[in-house]
């Protein structure tokens, strides 16, 4: 009798499980045929919508099953296979349709995207061996150091929305230019100075001229990149342009990084030697924006988005 109850108790729970999967699967189903009728992923969640519809009917046949062993495994198939069907959400065609390669021909995105990727890179690089320099070697705590930087982050906090005006109506490349210019200036500044004058006197130039400088140059960036695309793809534009700002923060601190710790070996002062590689960069960045498309002035519809 008590082996006929625990058969019918494990039945039973076997039964509710593959009724909660099938009722999940059932949702992802009706899922993937709403989202199957956009462009970009339409293959890729048919694909999901057969595997759910696959994992459904195992779950459901094993809800009629007797035996609580067998449901059970059923039920972990189920499981299984709807894993890789929601893992398999995009495929190289999907890619392909939601980025299309005509983007990269577009003058003004293309040349925003680079500039975006090396300043970006170059002032990460800079703000990696600074705040080494003023921990290791000044001796200031965690808070000094992160409060050194307060300058030039206030600069683009007021600045860069009145920059990002006078992007939309006089156009970005000579202001890009100008704003990589200054923030070259400030790593020069910071080279020659480092050791020489007071730590204090130091953070307050460096960070005024790069603080103002960032200011103008994020924003004509912005401009600029949407500038060239229309309102259907300026989300595409975006995820394009800040995605080149990771990519090419995390290329150019690595090189940075690499000339700081090679730097002891050929008698250099690592400090001088790592803001000497990204001051060197700061100029080539600048003749990059300076060489960039001319417009007198952008769409007015990308003011909103660039502030």
């Amino acid at each position: 009798m008590n082996g006929r109850y625990a058969a019918s108790a494990g039945a039973i729970a076997a039964a509710s499980s593959s009724r909660v999967i099938a009722r999940k699967a059932s949702i992802i189903r009706r899922l993937s045929e709403r989202l199957s009728t956009r462009p970009a992923f339409g293959t890729s969640f048919g694909f999901m919508g057969r595997g759910a519809r696959t994992g459904g009917s195992i779950s459901t046949t094993s809800a009629s099953s007797t035996s609580s062993s067998a449901s059970i495994s059923a039920s972990r198939v189920a499981a299984l296979m709807l894993g890789p069907a929601m893992r398999c959400v995009v495929t190289g065609e999907d890619v392909l349709r939601a980025l299309p390669l005509a983007m990269f021909r577009r003058t003004k995105l293309s040349h925003a995207n680079a500039v975006a990727a090396l300043y970006q890179g170059a002032y990460v690089g800079f703000q990696f061996i600074a705040t080494l320099y003023y921990q290791t070697v000044v001796g200031w705590s965690a808070f000094a150091t992160g409060f050194a930087f307060a300058i030039g982050g206030t600069c683009v906090m007021f600045l860069a929305p009145r920059f990002a005006t006078i992007g939309q109506n006089r156009g970005t490349t000579l202001l890009m230019t100008f704003g990589v210019g200054l923030q070259a200036i400030s790593y020069l500044f910071w080279v020659l100075s480092a050791g020489h004058i007071d730590t204090m006197v130091l953070v307050a130039i460096s960070q005024l001229l790069l603080g103002v400088g960032y200011a103008m140059t994020y924003p004509s960036i912005q401009v600029a990149a949407l500038s060239d695309v229309g309102d259907d793809e300026s989300g595409l534009a975006s995820g394009m342009l800040f995605a080149s700002f990771q990519i090419g923060g995390g290329i150019i601190l690595a090189a940075a990084s690499a000339v700081f710790s090679a730097a002891p070996s050929f008698g250099w002062n690592p400090y001088i030697a790592g803001i000497g590689f990204v001051t060197i960069l700061a100029a080539a960045i600048t003749l990059l924006a300076a060489v960039g498309p001319r417009s007198s002035a952008a769409r007015a519809t990308n003011y909103q988005a660039a502030e």
